[in-house]
C-alpha cells in the first residue's frame, strides 16, 4: 500500500495543472478593429432655472468606424422626455423643469455603425435657486420701518440685491433689507419690494408692505375671524359708463392689532366694449389687509390678493373700505356693516364704487364637514346685468351630501319653478371656507364655494348658472348666472301655515320689469291668522313713483318643507317664500312677476310709538338684490352709528359713496358725514322719517323689534339718497 501512494500523488499533480492549477496564460488581446465609443465630460451638474434651460454640451468620440454618428439617449430614452431631460441629435443636453428621480440621469451615445457600443455619463439635476423673503406681507406705519430677511437656498452664493419697485410714495430700503416708509402719504398705499439673487439674477422674490397711519383708540372691537360679502357695481371709466357688477365673498382674522389675513372668492365682469365668451366663475386667492377702527365703532379696511393674478382687474388690490361695527360682547365686535369706499371725495359727479355688505363674527368650531347638518333655506341674488334673484332650500348630511333640493328663480332667461336638485360640498378649511356642487336637473352642474359663519349660517358665492349670454349690454354679451347670498339653518318644521301666525315685516328690492326696467323697492307689513290668510299694509317705489300704505289683504299656503305662496287679492303679485324658522323667510317675486327678492321676519308684540326705536344702532344699506339699471339717477351705499332717542330725533355720523352720473353738490363719496332725522311711528309698527341732513329725503320705516328696524327710500330718485337701511343693536 505504501508503494502506491507516490503513483496517486502522482497523478493528482497531473489531474491540478491541467484544471489550471499552475499559472494561467494571459487573456488575449483586443481586437484593434472593433468599434469603441466615448462621452465627454463623463459627469456633469446642471442647475434647473425658471427662465431658460440649463444645458450641458456632450460630444461623442467613435473609433474604427467610417460612419462616426451616434444617436443620443437619456435614461435609455432616444432623444430624452420632459421628465428626464432632453437631448439634441447633436449632444447638446437640456434640464427638465423638476429634479428627476432617480438622479442623477444617464446620457448615452449610441453607435449607429454598430449599436451594440455605447458610452455613457452620468447628470446631476440640481434643484433651481430658490429665494424667500420674510415677512411676505407686512403693515408699515408712515415714518416707521420694517426688517426684511431674504433667504436663498441651492447656491453657496446668499446674496441679494434689495429694492423698491411699486407705488408711490416709495420709500426706501437698505443693502441689509431695512425698509424705511415714507412720513406721509395715501393711506393704504401698497408697495412691493424685490430681491434679486446675486448667484442667478433671474430669480427674484417679492413681499407686500400697506402704509397705514396710527392705530385708531378701538382697534381690539375687531378682532378674531368674520365672514364678509359684498355685492354691487364698479363704474370702468366714463367711456364705458355704465358700471361693471361684482360680488366678493370671504373671510378675515383680525388681531386686534390693525392688522388682517384670509381669504376671498370674487366675480368681477368687465366688458370695456368687449364681449365675453362665457360664463364667469369666482377667484380664489389668500389676502392680507390693514385696518382702523375709531372712538365710535366706525372704521376703514384695506385688503389685498397675495396672489398678483387675482384681483380687481389691477393685479393685487381688492377693495378699500369704511365700516360700522356693532353688538359689541365684552369689547368685540360680533357684525358689521361695510361698503367700498376707494375713490377720492371729490364733487366731479363722477365715481367708481357702489358696493355694500356684511361682516359677521365666524364660529371656527364650526368648520367642519359635519357641522353643515340638516336643512337650509337661502336667497341668492346680484348686482348684474339683468336681474339675478333665486331662493330655495336643501338638506345638507353632514357627510358631503346634498338632497331634497327645492329651487325657485326668477333670472331671464333661467326661470325655475319648484326644481328639484342635489348635490354635495366637501370639507372646511382655516378660513371657513368649503365647496359645493349643486346637480340642477335640465341646467347642469353648479360650482359654488361657501365661507360658514356659523353652523346655521352658511354666504354662498357661485357663478355656474348659464344663462347662454342672455343680455347684451353696451355691445358685450353678459351672463348673469353668478350670485351670492347666504343659506340660514331651517328651524320649527315641518311646516304648515300656522308656520305663519302674527305679526310680520317685509321688504324686497329689484327691478320693476314693465316697459323699461327700472329699480323697485318694496316694504309692509301683515298679521297672518295662521290659516292661510293674511291682511296688512305695503309701500312701493318705482324708480320715484311712490305708493304709500295700501291695503293688502290674501291668502297663503305653506308645504312642509317650507316652501310656499303668499297670493294677494285683487290681482296683485304672488311670491314664492321659504321658511327659515316661524314668521321667518326668503322671499321672491317669481316668473312672470318683476325679479325682486326679499326677507320676510317676524315683528315683536305692539303696540309701537317712538320710544319703540331708542339707543345707539348700526346702519347700513340693504341692498340684497340691486340690479343693474343704467336709467338710475344714482346708486348710494352707506354704513355708520346712528343715535335715536325715543322722541323722534335721530342723529350719527356716516360714510356714503354713490355711483353713476350724479347731479348734485353734496358730493359722491363722502367719509363722516353727520346724519339728522325726524321719524313718528305709528301703533302698528309702521312710522316715518325725513333725513334732514345731507341730500335728505322721506323715508318709511318698519319696526322689526326694539333692536332692529329698516327704513325705505319713498322720494323722487333724482339726487343722492339712500334706498333703504337696515339698522340693528
Amino acid at each position: 500500500m505504501k508503494q502506491l501512494c507516490p503513483l496517486i500523488l502522482g497523478i493528482l499533480s497531473l489531474i491540478l495543472i491541467s484544471c489550471g492549477g499552475g499559472s494561467a496564460p494571459p487573456n488575449p488581446p483586443s481586437d484593434p478593429s472593433a468599434v469603441t465609443v466615448s462621452v465627454s465630460p463623463s459627469s456633469a451638474s446642471l442647475q434647473i432655472n425658471f427662465t431658460t434651460q440649463s444645458s450641458q454640451q456632450f460630444l461623442a468620440t467613435v473609433t474604427n468606424a467610417t460612419n462616426l454618428s451616434v444617436t443620443w439617449q437619456v435614461n435609455g430614452v432616444t432623444g430624452g422626455n420632459a421628465s428626464v431631460g432632453t437631448i439634441t441629435p447633436s449632444g447638446l443636453y437640456y434640464t427638465p423643469a423638476a429634479v428627476p428621480s432617480p438622479n442623477p440621469v444617464t446620457v448615452t451615445a449610441v453607435s449607429v455603425a454598430d449599436p451594440t457600443k455605447s458610452a455613457s455619463a452620468s447628470v446631476t439635476i440640481m434643484p433651481p435657486v430658490a429665494v424667500s423673503i420674510s415677512p411676505a406681507t407686512s403693515n408699515v406705519q408712515f415714518g416707521g420701518t420694517q426688517q426684511f430677511t431674504a433667504t436663498v437656498q441651492n447656491n453657496s452664493n446668499t446674496a441679494v440685491t434689495w429694492q423698491v419697485i411699486y407705488s408711490t410714495p416709495l420709500g426706501s430700503i437698505s443693502s441689509s433689507g431695512l425698509y424705511t416708509a415714507p412720513a406721509s402719504g395715501a393711506l393704504y398705499s401698497i408697495v412691493l419690494i424685490s430681491a434679486t439673487s446675486a448667484a442667478d439674477s433671474r430669480v427674484t422674490a417679492q413681499a407686500t408692505i400697506i402704509l397705514t397711519g396710527p392705530p385708531g383708540p378701538n382697534d381690539s372691537e375687531l378682532q378674531g375671524q368674520y365672514a364678509f360679502s359684498l355685492k354691487g357695481e364698479d363704474f370702468f371709466d366714463a367711456a364705458h359708463y355704465p358700471q361693471e357688477p361684482k360680488t366678493i365673498v370671504g373671510s378675515f382674522r383680525a388681531d386686534g392689532l390693525g392688522n388682517l389675513e384670509g381669504a376671498v372668492d370674487i366675480v368681477l365682469v368687465t366688458t370695456s366694449g368687449q364681449a365675453l365668451t362665457g360664463a364667469i366663475s369666482p377667484s380664489h386667492a389668500k389676502i392680507a389687509g390693514a385696518y382702523t377702527v375709531g372712538a365710535d365703532g366706525r372704521g376703514s379696511l384695506a385688503l389685498f390678493s397675495t396672489d398678483p393674478n387675482v384681483g380687481l382687474g389691477d393685479g393685487y388690490f381688492l377693495p378699500t373700505c369704511r365700516f360700522a361695527l356693532g353688538t359689541v360682547v365684552q369689547g368685540v365686535a360680533t357684525q358689521g356693516r361695510i361698503i367700498e369706499f376707494d375713490s377720492s371725495p371729490v364733487n366731479t359727479g363722477f365715481t367708481w364704487m357702489a358696493v355694500t355688505g356684511t361682516i359677521e363674527k365666524q364660529d371656527p368650531s364650526a368648520f367642519s364637514t359635519t357641522a353643515i347638518n340638516g336643512d337650509f333655506s337661502f336667497g341668492f341674488s346680484a348686482d348684474s346685468f339683468s336681474a339675478f334673484a333665486a331662493v330655495g332650500r336643501f338638506h345638507a348630511d353632514g357627510s358631503g351630501n346634498i338632497s331634497a333640493g327645492s329651487l325657485d328663480t326668477n333670472a331671464t332667461p333661467l326661470l325655475l319653478s319648484n326644481q328639484s336638485f342635489t348635490g354635495s360640498y366637501g370639507s372646511v378649511d382655516g378660513d371657513g371656507r368649503g365647496s359645493a356642487i349643486l346637480v340642477i336637473p335640465g341646467v347642469g352642474n353648479v360650482t359654488t364655494a361657501f365661507y360658514v359663519v356659523s353652523n346655521t349660517e352658511l354666504l354662498f358665492i357661485g357663478a355656474g348658472i348659464p344663462d347662454n349670454g342672455g343680455t347684451v349690454h353696451n355691445g358685450s354679451v353678459a351672463y348673469s348666472g353668478f350670485f351670492a347670498g347666504p343659506a340660514l339653518r331651517q328651524t320649527g318644521g315641518p311646516y304648515t301655515n300656522a308656520s305663519l301666525s302674527g305679526s310680520s315685516v317685509f321688504q324686497l328690492t329689484g327691478m320693476n320689469a314693465s316697459g323699461t326696467s327700472t329699480e323697485e323697492l318694496i316694504a309692509g307689513e301683515f298679521v297672518a291668522d295662521g290659516k292661510g290668510n293674511l291682511t296688512g299694509v305695503m309701500d312701493e317705489n318705482i324708480n320715484g313713483s311712490v305708493s304709500l300704505n295700501t291695503v293688502i289683504t290674501g291668502s297663503y299656503t305653506i308645504g312642509a318643507n317650507g316652501r310656499g305662496t303668499l297670493t294677494p287679492q285683487g290681482g296683485g303679485e304672488p311670491f314664492v317664500l321659504y321658511m327659515v324658522s316661524p314668521g321667518q323667510a326668503f322671499l321672491l317675486d317669481p316668473p312672470p312677476g318683476d325679479p325682486q327678492i326679499g326677507l320676510l321676519q317676524p315683528q315683536a308684540s305692539g303696540p309701537f310709538s317712538n320710544t319703540s326705536i331708542s339707543g345707539t344702532f348700526l346702519g347700513g344699506t340693504l341692498l340684497i338684490a340691486e340690479v343693474f339699471d343704467s336709467l338710475s339717477a344714482g346708486t348710494v351705499t352707506a354704513a355708520g352709528e346712528f343715535t335715536f332717542d325715543g322722541a323722534g330725533n335721530g342723529s350719527g355720523t356716516g360714510d356714503l359713496s354713490a355711483s353713476r352720473y350724479i347731479n348734485s353738490t353734496v358730493g359722491y363719496m363722502s367719509p363722516d358725514q353727520p346724519f339728522a332725522a325726524t321719524y313718528t311711528i305709528a301703533a302698528n309698527g309702521r312710522g316715518t322719517m325725513t333725513v334732514t341732513s345731507l341730500a335728505g329725503g322721506p323715508y318709511v320705516l318698519y319696526v322689526i323689534s326694539p333692536t332692529s328696524f329698516f327704513t325705505m327710500y319713498v322720494g323722487p330718485i333724482t339726487s343722492i339718497s339712500v334706498p333703504s337701511l337696515v339698522f340693528t343693536k
